[in-house]
């Protein structure tokens, strides 16, 4: 995880502690089979659920995280695109904000659910 710490490293506004706790996440994150929650974090970790859940009340620019990698590994003469689409996400009700039909690409059909957000931007930084 030596990118990651030398990404951390150039965030100026994070403490140690922190810094080896986003470490511990990310690094869990990809080593965890199952549903991202405290419990099974806790179950591939030294970190306890307390300690997950303490920590996931501060506040982290994971976007500050993403551009500095991209700047960082990516040369500047690149063109740069990043695109994300969400899961379509299954829904029923009547009064959840953003609910209507959407297309589901599982399904190969439009479905009552949240709309997929796509965000595209040319360049980063």
């Amino acid at each position: 995880m030596k990118i990651l710490e030398n990404i951390l490293l150039k965030m100026s506004n994070l403490g140690a502690p922190q810094k080896k706790i986003i470490i511990t996440l990310i690094t869990t994150l990809t080593l965890n089979r199952g549903k991202a929650n405290f419990r099974n974090l806790s179950r591939y970790s030294y970190l306890s659920e307390k300690t997950y859940s303490r920590w996931s009340r501060r506040q982290f620019d994971f976007v500050e995280l993403n551009r500095l990698a991209i700047q960082e590994y990516i040369p500047n003469e690149n063109i740069k695109l990043a695109a994300m689409d969400c899961s379509f996400i299954n829904k029923s009700g009547k009064h959840t904000y953003g609910l209507d039909n959407f297309y589901n690409g599982k399904q190969s059909k439009a479905e009552k659910g949240f709309q997929p957000k796509v965000f595209l931007q040319k360049t980063l930084g």
